[in-house]
């Protein structure tokens, strides 16, 4: 019988953003992924708009894409069509994160439907959402972590 001790950890990694390619949170997330793949088992949920970057990883596996609605699809072209022509090259974050609240709301969502029993059941033994790293975007999923230790962040202040 295997001890506890060196049983590795069940981990379901929720990361919006995961993308060795991009830079600041991306980039982040992606570094904690790295750091955590070896020591222990990870399933990692992520956005599609990942896929494309982490599929060039050799040995990547476990990853779960949600896919966003044609509805918000189309909603995050347009937010980032305005945001280029309203902010002209610099962003304002705080009006930002809000607008684009939408986007994340679904994946939240849509995370939450996917894994509830899963957390429920006693599939993983650690929940980490760690993107976005706002406090104030809610994670829905832990409503599932009755059981299940719930981690949250590294989160920013802004």
């Amino acid at each position: 019988m295997q001890s506890t001790r060196s049983k590795k950890l069940r981990i379901l990694l929720v990361m919006e953003q995961c993308n060795p390619d991009w830079f600041s949170v991306p980039l982040e997330a992606w570094n904690y992924y790295e750091q955590l793949k070896d020591r222990a088992t990870i399933t990692l949920v992520t956005h599609e708009r990942n896929r494309a970057a982490l599929e060039k990883v050799p040995g990547i596996s476990n990853v779960v894409y949600i896919t966003e609605s044609k509805a918000v699809s189309r909603y995050y072209d347009f937010i980032n069509l305005v945001a280029s022509i309203v902010f002209k090259g610099k962003t304002n974050w705080p009006l930002m994160n809000a607008i684009a609240y939408p986007v994340y709301g679904e994946f939240n969502q849509k995370v939450y439907k996917l894994f509830k029993a899963n957390v429920l059941n006693g599939e993983f033994d650690v929940v980490h959402v760690l993107t976005p790293m706002m406090p104030r975007y809610p994670a829905k999923i832990i409503k599932a972590c009755q059981q299940t230790p719930f981690l949250l962040g590294p989160v920013n202040g802004g």
